[in-house]
């Protein structure tokens, strides 16, 4: 796990902070540079799979802002990443959401009274989110 460092600018390719598997969930948490993000991979067997994430009721931070079938730019392939994980994240659908929301500290407007994410938080939020989607699964 690496923490999030901040700039001024985005990145042009996305470096991976944590990734890994959670109740069977796979999911990664990138620095764009300015702001962390979140996704987790969603399998075909899903009722979620391939939905629009206005039509994902789950509750994360800011809101889902993100569902598509791929994730471009990801840097850093580490023979720890070089696994299922980072491989899913290319092949499947993604669901995800972003911590640059009024009060958040970003890149794009620099106010050190924000709040700066650590990616132990953020992967907090990915499991709760896991287990929501969970739960819903079930319904």
């Amino acid at each position: 796990m690496k923490e999030m460092v901040y700039q001024i600018k985005r990145n042009h390719a996305n470096i991976i902070l944590d990734a890994g598997v959670y109740k069977n969930y796979e999911y990664i948490i990138l620095n764009l540079g300015t702001h962390p993000c979140a996704y987790i991979y969603i399998d075909s067997k899903s009722k979620f799979f391939e939905k629009h994430y206005d039509k994902i009721p789950i509750e994360v931070h800011g809101g889902l802002t993100f569902s598509d079938n791929k994730l471009n730019n990801i840097l850093e392939y580490s023979d720890k990443y070089k696994c299922d994980t980072v491989q899913a994240f290319e092949r499947g659908w993604i669901i995800g959401w972003d911590y640059a929301h009024c009060g958040d500290y970003s890149g794009y407007f620099p106010d050190l009274r924000d709040k700066k994410w650590t990616t132990q938080e953020i992967k907090k939020d990915v499991e709760y989110a896991i287990n929501q989607l969970i739960n819903l699964e079930g319904d």
